[in-house]
Formats: structure tokens, sequence, C-alpha cells
């Protein structure tokens, strides 16, 4: 849920870190609640600040990452489930007087120290102009990408930053998140959390209430109906073309129930027949098949604009095409031969 801090008693960073550790502290205790988080100044696929940082020894704004900065208290991980890959959490112990410390993403770390440790390293925010200097951090975790943009491709390339709230506050605290964690259903815990927070403070709003899980599935709507549609759209034209390739074969086969019975005639086997309509029926499916590849591999780079986590190229994909189509092409070719090839010569030569 989101909490709306824009009342005038919120204006200091101690005021506003008050009610976040009395809140967390409350709300964990209730019943069926694992773990609490709060994020300022969003949340997952919601909203985040823009930040530049530079390595120890960087020297010029050319080697400045930008980076999506996130103000987090300790726990955050964990209760949005995001998995910790190397060094540790922050923790309680992160706070306004204590060494400034951050946790990066996986996708920061690789590109800020490539096949290095990012544990350890330290990194200079970069203050815009009349700021200023901000402080010196160390990064002392390295933690799973999350694409809090959501899940378009464009959206997808951004590296993360995690700064303990506790350290250095939001500078929009109105927009703060609380994030619960729990083993029952989380609507059951509502009125409890709403009782706590009325409690703390009687005056404070809340909005905006929903399961992580409705809201990317409304944030992923429109894709998947889209991908839905794009689907059907395609199954329909896979089984259309694998009928049309029968359809064609079929007939050419069918016009060709004279020649097979001269063949016959003149001493060819029925399954030389079979293998040699067979042959002739896969060769234009085998022309198309490369030309389809060469298409899908061509295609990539604009395919690939609009699909999250997919390959146009996937094997599966193409191999489960060209295997259906060359399925229907070659019963296409097969039960008309076979059944061309077991009519008598003269029968066929008298047609």
């Amino acid at each position: 849920m989101r909490v709306d801090l824009t009342a005038e008693r919120y204006r200091s960073n101690d005021a506003v870190w008050a009610l976040m550790r009395r809140s967390t502290d409350e709300i964990a205790t209730i019943p069926g609640v694992t773990s609490v988080a709060l994020e300022g100044p969003g949340l997952p696929t919601g909203g985040w600040y823009q930040a530049h940082f530079r390595r120890d020894g960087a020297t010029n704004e050319a080697e400045d990452i930008a980076a999506r900065r996130h103000h987090v208290t300790p726990g955050y991980f964990g209760t949005l489930g995001i998995r910790l890959l190397a060094g540790r959490d922050l923790s309680a112990e992160d706070v306004a007087n204590a060494p400034r410390v951050l946790v990066v993403s996986k996708r920061f770390a690789d590109r800020t120290w490539p096949g290095e440790s990012a544990v350890g390293k330290q990194l200079r925010g970069v203050a815009a102009a009349n700021q200023p200097p901000p402080p010196t951090y160390t990064v002392v975790g390295v933690v799973a990408d999350v694409e809090h943009a959501g899940l378009a491709p464009d959206a997808t390339e951004a590296a993360d930053v995690y700064i303990s709230v506790y350290q250095s506050p939001p500078r929009s605290p109105s927009l703060v998140t609380v994030f619960v964690r729990a083993r029952v259903d989380a609507a059951t815990l509502l009125p409890a959390m709403r009782g706590m927070l009325e409690g703390i403070d009687p005056n404070l709003a809340f909005y905006d209430v929903q399961s992580m899980r409705a809201r990317l599935d409304s944030q992923t709507s429109t894709g998947r109906f889209l991908v839905r549609l794009m689907t059907a759209f395609g199954v329909l034209g896979l089984l259309l073309a694998a009928v049309g390739v029968y359809g064609v074969i079929a007939y050419g086969v069918a016009q060709r129930t004279r020649e097979i019975g001269v063949r016959v005639a003149l001493g060819a086997s029925r399954g030389d027949i079979v293998r040699q309509v067979v042959a002739t029926g896969m060769a234009p499916v085998g022309v198309g098949a490369v030309i389809g590849i060469a298409g899908v591999w061509g295609l990539e780079r604009f395919v690939r604009s609009l699909l999250y986590g997919v390959k146009p190229s996937d094997p599966v994909i193409l191999i489960g095409t060209l295997a259906l189509l060359g399925a229907a092409a070659f019963a296409a070719s097969w039960l008309p031969a076979r059944k061309a090839a077991a009519v008598e010569p003269l029968v066929a030569l008298r047609d």
C-alpha cells in the first residue's frame, strides 16, 4: 500500500524515519505476516530516482554510470523475493552516522566491474549543479535484476542501486510504499494493518492497496491479450498453411495417377513409386523451410523488440513449426502415393 506523508509534520527526516521504524515493527507483529519493508518513492514498475555514480579512480563524467536509485528499509529484498547473489543485505546498523553502503543489481555490477566481484568496491555519487558533493558508498551486496520499469524490451536494460532509507532519505518522502509478505491471504490482513497505521497516526492517509500479483496482472493485461490474439492468429495461419500444403501436394499426386500406372506397368515397384512421389512432394517444402528460417533470422532484431524473454529463433518454435508443415507435406505425398501405387496398371492406363 502507498502511504501519503505530505503533511507538514513529516517534513523532517527524523519524523519520517520514526514513522517508518514504528510502522515496520508493528505491522511485523500481525499474525501471518512474515516480513515488512518500505520503499521511497515507489515500488517495482512504479517509481524510482535516476542517479549517476562514478567508480573509485574515475575522473570524468564520460565514465559515469547511470542507475535507478531506490531508498529502501532493511528486509526489502527478502520481502519482495529478490535474491541476494553476493555480499550482504542492508541492515539495521546502516544508519545516518554509519559508513555509507549500498547494494547493486547484477546488471550494474557486471557493467561497472566486468569479471570482478563488486562487493567492497566504492562509488561516488555525482552531484547536480549547485549541489553539495554527494558521499562515497561502499558496495556491500549484489542482488538479482528487477524490471522496475516493466517488461517492455526497451525498459529492461537499466541497472539499479539500493540505499538504506535510514542513511539517505528519499527527496520526496510523500511517496512511500509499504510491502508485506504473509503466509495467509494478504486481504485478510488489511483491517489489522489499517488499524495499526491509524493507531500510529489517525490522520495518516493510505491508498492504492493491492496484491503484487493483481498489480502485475493489471500492468501486463494488455500485453497478455495481444499475445493471446497473436497466438490465435499464428496457430490459425499455421493450420491454414498445413492444409494448403496438403491440398496442393495431394492434388499434384492425383494428377500423376496415369504416369504412376505407366511406371508400374514398366516394372517400378510400389515402394519405388511411394519414395519417388514423397521425395518430389517434400522438395519444395525443404526449399520453403530454408527460406522461412532465413526470414526469421533476418527479421529477428525487429521481432525481438516486440517480445520479452523470448528469442524469435527459439529452436523449439522453429522445429515445431517445420515439423508440422513437414508432417502435412509428408502425409499429403505418402497417402495419395500409396493409393495411386495400389491401382492396377491396366486400370490406370485405361483412365
